[in-house]
């Protein structure tokens, strides 16, 4: 008795494999069975998060299926259970077939492929088919969605000095104790210097969820962090014209929260100048609606500093974008003062739309 081989290679949680089945069958008969180079599961991206052991791990909740035929002569038929209640019937000749299926929602499912073959010719006797079962699973989608606030420019105004003013001798310079023979001091806060998203940050925060298809899961919060903020002293002393330096720094106290459930997650944080009393908030809000195919984000946020986020998914990001740009505005002085105070205290909404398969390179809003 003769012996046909067909080869399965497929994707096991990212290693790929290739077990060989051997399957009786007269030398003459055709045969339908697995290619060679399938079913193929394509390597998950987030392979870690598979968990039977021994499944095929899924790349966006799709499996794929091919069967090839050796020789002619015979009329195929096959069912296709994809475990979760959805199946196919599939009529064929001597071209095989492939099928494929996305899994609405993440899990663990029992494929399988029955079949027959019905002879066309007269001198084909008989034709096999090999059945073909395998486990995979469809994996939750890791998204971890950060929000960040900073300050584009090196310095902004401090709103208790807005310009420089000559001073009495041995008066009290906030944070620097007294001087003899004052004559002119200012001050300023150090701003974060970068208008790109890399960098220092007044406050940042984020959330992490699971998706599977329907609903967000483990939605926990990251952060929120505030940084540091650091006040300029420049003192002028008589008789000497280069300016005395001097700073006072301070953490930063940032609040916030997250939430999740059905296909929608909330992230806030708020933070104020530890320096400044009473200082105005940065507080921002975002809503995001999860889809298979699309993740909408829905800011409130202050319309200074300078606003952006990141989001990934499975660890590779899908978008970073600064969408409030306010690197053009003056931050000294008293054109400084008003971009400041009236910034915090102004709001604005912004809508982003974010494919989840396509990954784009940072955007950054012109300055407005």
């Amino acid at each position: 008795m003769a012996f046909t081989r067909a080869s399965i290679a497929a994707g096991i949680c990212g290693v790929l494999v290739s077990p060989v089945f051997a399957v009786p069958a007269a030398a003459a008969e055709p045969s339908a069975g697995p290619a060679a180079a399938g079913p193929a599961a394509r390597a998950a991206v987030n392979a870690a998060a598979c968990t039977a052991p021994g499944a095929i791990c899924l790349q966006d909740r799709t499996f794929a299926i091919t069967y090839t035929v050796s020789g002619t002569g015979c009329a195929w038929t096959s069912r296709v259970d994809w475990g979760d209640g959805t199946t196919e019937n599939v009529s064929y000749g001597s071209e095989g077939f492939t099928r494929s299926h996305e899994y609405a929602k993440a899990g663990v499912y029992q494929v399988s492929v029955t079949g027959s073959g019905t002879p066309t010719s007269p001198s084909v006797p008989s034709c096999t088919f090999n059945p073909y079962t395998a486990q995979v699973e469809a994996p939750k989608d890791h998204f971890l969605l950060e929000m960040k606030s900073w300050i584009p420019t090196d310095k902004v105004v401090d709103p208790y000095h807005v310009v420089p003013y000559s001073i009495s001798t041995r008066d009290l310079v906030d944070d620097c104790g007294k001087f003899p023979d004052l004559v002119k001091q200012e001050s300023y806060f150090q701003g974060d210097a970068h208008i790109g998203y890399e960098g220092s940050h007044r406050v940042t925060g984020g959330v992490e969820f699971d998706w599977d298809g329907q609903a967000v899961t483990n939605v926990r919060p990251v952060g929120p962090a505030g940084g540091v903020t650091t006040r300029h002293w420049l003192i002028t002393r008589r008789g000497n014209p280069t300016p005395q330096h001097c700073q006072r720094s301070e953490a930063d106290t940032a609040t916030g929260s997250a939430s999740g459930s059905g296909t929608n997650v909330t992230l806030s944080y708020r933070a104020a100048d530890p320096l400044i009393f009473p200082a105005p908030s940065i507080n921002n809000t975002v809503s995001a609606t999860i889809g298979d195919d699309n993740v909408s984000l829905n800011f409130r946020v202050t319309e200074y500093p300078n606003q952006g986020f990141t989001l990934t998914r499975n660890g590779t990001r899908l978008d970073r974008r600064v969408y409030v740009n306010a690197a053009c505005r003056p931050s000294t002085g008293p054109q400084g003062f008003v971009t400041l105070t009236a910034g915090l205290l102004q709001f604005r909404r912004v809508v982003v739309n974010i494919p989840t398969d396509t990954p784009t390179p940072e955007t950054i809003a012109p300055c407005s």
